[in-house]
């Protein structure tokens, strides 16, 4: 009898655990459904969000635009652009010539051969503004950063400005 006993008591311990491992199954799935469904809905919100804070910003724009085709002076335009991205968070760098060269902050399109070794890796100008969101920038400047001639590089007829140009 005992054995009959212990295997009825292992059947019946079988059985519990497989109706916990189902219910386990069931409740994890379920739970994936949810945390899917909330993935889903935290998108949505999120593309809402960006939507929302960009259509403001796209109307001004258009109306940029509008203004363009209907051939607003040049100086106007640039001003109302720059309006917007003030209102939006996004502000210049600042004047960046004579500034030692930075990778955080520039980006060299150009090099200028200079003599004065104060002028080595230091930005000789500015070719397009950088802008800053929020502390973070956006854009950096486009510069020419100033190089000291090398001793073999110093004839006459290689002497002077030696840009090259290669935007990205």
């Amino acid at each position: 009898m005992e054995s009959s006993t212990s295997i009825q008591g292992l059947t019946e311990e079988l059985a519990a655990l497989r109706d916990l491992f189902h219910r386990r199954l069931l409740n994890d799935k379920a739970q994936q459904q949810v945390v899917d469904e909330l993935s889903k809905r935290l998108d949505n919100a999120d593309r809402r969000a960006a939507t929302a804070m960009l259509t403001p910003v796209l109307r001004q724009l258009a109306l940029v635009l509008d203004r363009i085709d209907a051939e607003a002076p040049l100086a106007s335009v640039r001003d109302e652009l720059a309006e917007i991205l003030t209102r939006c968070g996004v502000l210049p760098l600042g004047p960046t010539a004579g500034l030692p060269f930075d990778p955080r902050f520039h980006h060299a399109v150009g090099r200028l051969e200079v003599t004065d070794p104060a002028g080595d890796g230091v930005v000789a100008a500015e070719l397009r503004p950088g802008y800053l969101l929020d502390g973070t920038v956006l854009r950096p400047a486009e510069v020419t950063v100033g190089q000291l001639l090398s001793a073999t590089n110093c004839a006459p007829e290689t002497a002077g400005v030696r840009e090259d140009h290669t935007t990205s």
